[in-house]
Parts: C-alpha cells; structure tokens; sequence
C-alpha cells in the first residue's frame, strides 16, 4: 500500500477528524440530551490501567514464567496437577507444532471440549500465537455445529472423545479440510493425537510469544444462541479481555487474598474464559472440574482449600437445596459469585445461613461487552454492605460503562427504582459478529443490552429478566422475573417459571401462569390454589396469576442457568 507524502497526510488527517467532529455534532443536535434525561445517566469512570500493547499472549507469558513453581491446575479426578512451567511447556510445545503444520494468523483455533487439565492448552496456545480462539459446546446440536463449522471453516480442531462424533459429523457435512487433534486416544487412523504435539524434543528452541498487530484485534469468539435462529459468534478483542479480567481479578481479591478458585463451565462459556485469564494473571491455582455435582463440590473444597468459586444460579440453588456432605466445614470458602440469571433472595439468604463467613454476590455478565457490566468489589466495605443490604443486586458498574433504563415503547430515560430495559455505552465491547452484519443499538448509539433492570440511589443494578420474556394481557406489560420471585419466596417452591397462556381472544393477549417445583417432602402438603392465592395476595392488580399456577416434577433449564420458558410454553400449548 503506498503511503501519503507527509504533508498530505497530515492534512487527510486533520480533514477526516474534522468529519468525525461534525457527525457527532450533528448527532447531538438531532437528538439532544435534556437535564432531566442527563440526570437519568449514571457513569462508572474508566480504569487507570493501560494494557500492554504486546497483547495477552504475553502477559501470560511474563506471569507463567514468573509463578513457574505454583500450581496452575488440579484435576480432582485423577489429583493429579500441573504447575504453570508444565502449562507454559505444553503450551509452547503445541504453538511449535502449529506452526510446523503451516497454521498462520488468518487462521482460528477451534476446539470442543470438556474440562481437564488439557484443554486450556489451545486457548492459551491461541494467546501466544495471536490467533483467534473459538471454543464449542460438545453437547451442540449437529446443525449448529455445521453452522458454526460453516462459518469459521477451522484448518485445526481440538475435540475430546465426548465431543469427537459431533465434529466428525460436522466437518465431514460441511466438507473443510481441518486438521483433528484428540484429547487421548484417537479411533481414526488421519487423527492425531493430543499427546504427539506435547512430546519433548532433542533440540527444543526457546519459546516466546509471537507480537500482535493490534490490541483491538480478535482474541476469541464466543458462540451463543439467542431466543431465535442459529448461534452468533461474539468477537472479544485483546483489550477487552485484559480490561474486563484486571478488574474482575481485583474485585474478587484473587492473587493477594484467594490462591485457590473453582468453576464449572468449559471454555464455550464467558465465565470460564475470565477465571482462566484471571488465574494466569494473578498465578493462582485453578481446580478444572468436568461437570458440577453437588456433593463432590463441598469435598473439593475442603479437600483443596477452595477460597473462591464462581458458578451458575441453577448450580448454587443445587448446591443449598442439596445435603451437605458430613465432615465437610467449608471454612476456606471466602467469595461465591454467581452468574446467568439473578440470584433470589431466599437462595442467597439460605446460603448465607449455611456459610456466615464467605462473601456470596451475583454478578450481571454480557457477552457484548466480554465480561462484567456489573458487579461488587470485594475490597471495597461500601460494596460489601450495599450487596448484604440489597441481596438480590447485581453489584455496581464496571468502570468504563454508561448506562440508562428506558421505556421500550416510549423510548423515555427513567428515573431510579423504575424497571426498564437496560441500555448502556462502553470504552470497550465486542469488535462484532463473527462474518454477521448485526446491530443491537438505538437512534441514539446505545447499546440495548435485551434486559428489564433497574438501579436504585446507591447506584446497585437490579436485573430483573430478558425483555423477550416479557409478555402482555390487555394494555398490561408482565414481567415473568417479577411474579417468579413472589412465587419463590413461598416456603414450599424450590424453583418457578412464569408464562403466558394464550387468550382465546387474540386481542386480549396471554394470561399470566405459574410453573412451579416444589421443595423435597412438599408434595401433598401444599396446592396448587394455595401457591395462587398466596402470590396473588401479593402481587398488583396488573401481574396476578389469572391463568393458575402448576406443579411440575422440575423445570427445564439451559446450560447457562435460564429456565426454557418456550420449551415449558410448547410442551403446554403447542
């Protein structure tokens, strides 16, 4: 590309700032911003933190090298570990084999995985490469792994066995030629194993990580479904990931004060994805755990010193309505963050009940923005008595994030103590939709985040549900979380889901309904009518169960911790 002369260039510069300046006057004079509409924002001022331009390939570098004698992993299966110079080793093992196989930075590490002490291998490989890193759901429906297989077209897939037949499916189906690597042994002669691309060498060269163009360039894409059509791949640059994990790192106090963490989720998810970052940053131990029991939980956490753990809302509901195993103390656990749906109050005061002494808050996440848009900091004494005063919080914003509530159907700014959708500004978000053209802003340029909130005068973010869950009888708009929470709160509900149920007058919308399951040794004890009665006593006028309330055996959940409202809906109606 030939470069302006200097002169020239200076003046294309000048030039195009001056465009830039007129849009965004031009922006405020087509939709001005009054007091009262000013006095409805509130701000959390940016970190004072600049990542550094190298990238997060080799911040995990510096800080592998640096705790190269801590323990990075436990697998509690096996109790077997590996410290991070066994995870930089490994690691750098298999970047030298990637590039041996010709794998070059138009290309995208794709992997499909259960947790084990392996597979943060490729996504940390990834960083040290520069390359984008997309991590799928073993448990993926064949028609969206061939769209996603589709749309990336990956030349190096890391399966495990439990996900090997999904890949197989899709790669033959979308017909790539895509390299497979196995985590253990492989049935397929062309397939190679993880092992191979971790064996030492006789002239080993020393490794260090390859420099990136730009901070703002893709680190890893996140695939998730929305409430229609196929899965969107959400693209999280550099900074964002080194922004969102500083902070998130600081407010749950890991490195200085909590040396062993715990989560559940596989890479596919956000919440995985921070805890790898954060412990690799801060050099603390992380416990790789294949899939959530509840039981085995408590034992790990006595056995391991587990001071910090980060899970789902469904996952922390089993966890207090399941025995606690006997001899277990869990004394060590000091912060239990919860993600995905709002905690109900009854949940977190039951906990709190169980562990006096540990720290238990929900966290509102948002893929758009990679990470947190709010959340408590555990350093902070002000932050720790809002979240026990105001249990079902969500925390307060992250540094660097604007936010509003608006009315949906009149598009007014609304004032505290008043639900309505959140939307919000950040310094940092996603750099798009993987290969989609797709947009979730307003007139204005504020990002709807598809969520009923609300903050009150301390500036504490209540989440209250998904708008799309959101549905009318008559002029009236209902809220699911709203009623689900009155229902909740009575002795007998272990879990509920509200829906509507169609009127036969089209015109008059859907009628709200409780699905509930009960708490054990409830059943018979209470009724249907009495878990009506005793939510619409509580209830206004314009949210009442008119459509009853039903006892089901349990409620259907997604992997994230959402009820499936339209599974529970068609399975009823049709």
């Amino acid at each position: 590309m030939t470069r302006l002369p200097e002169d020239l260039y200076h003046t294309f510069t000048v030039a195009h700032s001056v465009v830039e300046l007129f849009h965004d006057l031009h922006a405020k004079l087509r939709f001005p911003v009054t007091p009262r509409e000013k006095s409805r924002i509130i701000t959390e001022k940016s970190l004072d933190y600049v990542p550094d331009p190298r990238g997060l390939g080799f911040e995990f570098y510096q800080s592998m090298l640096r705790n190269k004698n801590a323990v990075a992993q436990i697998d509690p299966t096996t109790n077997t570990s590996y410290t991070y110079d066994d995870l930089l080793l490994r690691s750098s093992r298999v970047c030298f084999n990637l590039l041996h196989m010709g794998i070059t930075k138009d290309d995208t590490i794709c992997q499909c995985s259960v947790n084990h002490l392996d597979s943060s291998i490729p996504v940390i490989s990834g960083f040290l490469l520069g390359l984008p890193v997309a991590n799928l759901d073993p448990s993926l429906p064949l028609d969206d792994a061939i769209h996603i297989l589709n749309k990336i077209r990956p030349r190096i897939m890391f399966v495990c066995n439990e996900g090997l037949k999904l890949m197989v499916d899709a790669i033959d189906e979308v017909d790539i030629d895509c390299a497979v690597v196995v985590f253990g042994s492989s049935y397929v002669e062309d397939f190679i194993e993880f092992d191979t691309l971790v064996e030492e060498t006789d002239d080993e060269p020393a490794f260090k990580p390859l420099p990136i163009g730009d901070l703002h360039q893709t680190a890893v894409i996140l695939f998730s479904r929305g409430s229609s059509g196929p899965p969107k791949g959400v693209c999280l640059s550099y900074y964002t990931l080194l922004v969102q994990t500083v902070h998130a790192a600081e407010c749950w106090h890991l490195g200085e004060g909590f040396k062993v963490a715990m989560g559940f989720g596989s890479f596919h998810t956000l919440t995985a994805l921070t805890l790898l970052i954060c412990s690799t940053m801060t050099g603390i131990t992380r416990v790789v755990c294949e899939k959530f029991e509840p039981a085995t939980t408590w034992k790990l956490v006595d056995k391991y010193d587990v001071s910090f753990i980060i899970c789902t809302t469904q996952e922390v509901c089993e966890l207090y309505t399941n025995e606690t195993p006997e001899a277990v103390t869990g004394k060590s656990l000091k912060m239990l963050v919860t993600t995905g749906t709002s905690l109900r109050r009854v949940s977190l005061l039951e906990l709190r009940k169980r562990f006096p002494f540990c720290f238990i808050t929900n966290i509102y996440q948002n893929p758009e923005v990679g990470g947190a848009l709010s959340m408590y900091n555990y350093n902070k004494p002000v932050d720790i008595r809002d979240q026990y005063q105001k249990p079902t919080s969500c925390g307060k914003l992250f540094p660097g994030i604007t936010i509003k509530i608006v009315d949906p159907i009149t598009e007014m700014t609304l004032s505290a103590n008043t639900a309505g959708e959140l939307r919000y500004k950040a310094d940092f978000k996603i750099n798009d939709h993987f290969k989609e053209e797709s947009s979730n802003s307003d007139a204005k340029g504020w990002c709807k985040s598809g969520q009923i909130a609300m903050y009150d005068e301390r500036r504490c973010i209540f989440v209250l549900g998904p708008y799309e869950d959101v549905f009318q009888y008559k002029c009236w708009h209902i809220v699911p979380s709203i009623v689900e929470a009155v229902l909740r709160s009575h002795v007998a509900v272990k879990d509920a889901v509200v829906i509507g149920k169609p009127h036969r007058n089209v015109l008059m919308g859907e009628k709200p309904m409780g699905i509930v399951s009960l708490n054990k040794g409830m059943k018979g004890r209470v009724t249907e009518q009495d878990l009506e009665e005793y939510a619409n006593s509580i209830l206004s006028n314009k949210q009442q169960l008119r459509a009853g309330v039903m006892i089901v055996s349990e409620i259907p959940y997604t992997l994230d911790g959402k009820p499936r409202r339209q599974e529970v809906k068609s399975l009823l109606f049709g």
